[in-house]
């Protein structure tokens, strides 16, 4: 299921969710589903000397519906975006539970690349919403979901 072709620009979203890596589920399915769906309308993209565009922005990128389905407590989502080694737009959402962090990222790494990083440990490959999705995790610290997404996303 983890694609072999060179996507560039929005290539995955990695969802990072909490201290207890991947024991732990959240009821409400319709979270990941308007995850898959959230729009780039509003985003500016960015880019990095040789790489291709990162045009979602998860701070911005989320429903708040999602957010609040998903029991986080309301604060402002906490931006932390890098340009090197690769271009990646991290947003931070704290749940009321105060070890409960959900960590969105869009950057230009393909799934493969995500599948082939040997500090993470590869759990199942599935889809959402007609998209490929990595589901690993990184051991004792949290687990992530990563959903392959087209360029100009």
């Amino acid at each position: 299921m983890v694609s072999a072709r060179t996507v560039v620009g929005a290539a995955s979203m990695l969802v990072l969710m909490g201290a207890a890596g991947c024991s732990s589920s959240t009821d409400g399915a319709p979270i990941a589903e308007e995850l898959g769906a959230a729009s780039s309308a509003n985003a500016a993209p960015s880019t990095a000397a040789g790489s291709g565009v990162v045009s979602w922005e998860p701070c911005t990128g989320i429903p708040e519906d999602a957010v609040a389905a998903a029991q986080m407590d309301g604060r402002e989502p906490k931006p932390d975006s890098r340009q090197h080694p690769y271009v990646s737009l991290n947003c931070s959402f704290r749940s009321s539970e105060s070890m409960f962090v959900v960590n969105v990222s869009a950057n230009q790494l393909t799934l493969a690349e995500r599948a082939a990083d040997e500090r993470f440990t590869t759990l199942d490959e599935t889809t959402l919403s007609g998209r490929d999705v990595l589901i690993s995790d990184y051991p004792n610290v949290s687990c992530h979901y990563t959903v392959a997404v087209e360029p100009g996303v």
